[in-house]
């Protein structure tokens, strides 16, 4: 039994929410930087939070804090030294992320290491070869549009400990079971 299309839209509209809501209500208690614009070039280094938001985020210089970025096209070129929270539709990750990672978007293309968890909520994920996740596993999945009669596609990756890519086979379909 496949996970319900119309499950799966809360679940993404819950996780979008409470990401929401993380980087609204955790800003009274931080010193942060914020920046809101339709293109966001980044290239401070800075020692605090970072709240970003725009169609199109590039992060040049590294950031020694949490980085949360809401935007279309998203690339990060520092390093992240806490967590990275992303809702958007492009994501590329060239640069090491110290502790977890958490996307709710279109894409992911994870180029360099993860210091800690890796969690994707919908589209795709692609994990270079040599890319090292530290933390716990991933698990991908999001509606399928492209493929008639399929609700939902699922991946598993788990970079740390060798697997590569489970295309569905087993693991990755456990928790979309009823």
């Amino acid at each position: 039994m496949l996970f319900p299309s119309r499950a799966l839209r809360r679940a993404l509209s819950f996780l979008s929410l409470t990401l929401l809501g993380t980087l609204l209500f955790s800003t009274a208690a931080q010193a942060l930087i914020l920046k809101a614009e339709d293109e966001v070039f980044f290239n401070e280094y800075v020692t605090q939070d970072v709240y970003l938001a725009g169609g199109t985020i590039t992060v040049q210089q590294d950031i020694e804090g949490d980085l949360y970025v809401a935007g279309g096209n998203i690339t990060l070129n520092g390093v992240v030294s806490g967590d990275l929270f992303v809702v958007g539709g492009n994501v590329v990750v060239n640069r090491e992320v110290k502790d977890d990672v958490r996307v709710v978007g279109g894409s992911l293309s994870l180029n360099a290491k993860v210091g800690g968890d890796l969690v994707v909520v919908g589209g795709n994920v692609d994990v270079q070869k040599d890319v090292v996740v530290e933390g716990d596993m991933v698990m991908v999945f999001a509606m399928d549009p492209e493929e008639p009669g399929h609700d939902v596609r699922a991946r598993m990756y788990s970079p740390g400990i060798n697997v590569a890519e489970d295309p569905a086979t087993g693991s990755a379909c456990a928790a979309l079971g009823g």
